[in-house]
């Protein structure tokens, strides 16, 4: 099931930035899939994500990174 959430952030800073490709930032636009892989380190419980079959959208995520002006 898909749900649209009002989220707080959407870039955040790496702790530990990647000196080979520049990483710095990251940007999460969602939470949670619909795969469910068995492997897949996003199911972790680290994560807090209850029901991983929920997709948890961040609907408010162009005026986060202030791409839009109304």
């Amino acid at each position: 099931m898909i749900h649209e959430i009002h989220a707080k952030t959407i870039l955040n800073h790496v702790k530990q930035p990647d000196t080979y490709f520049g990483l710095k930032y990251n940007m999460n636009l969602y939470r949670g899939c619909q795969h469910q892989c068995i492997y897949c380190d996003s199911r972790s419980t680290c994560y807090q994500i209850e029901t991983f079959a929920d997709i948890h959208i961040k609907a408010n995520a162009i005026e986060l990174l202030g791409g839009v002006q109304k």
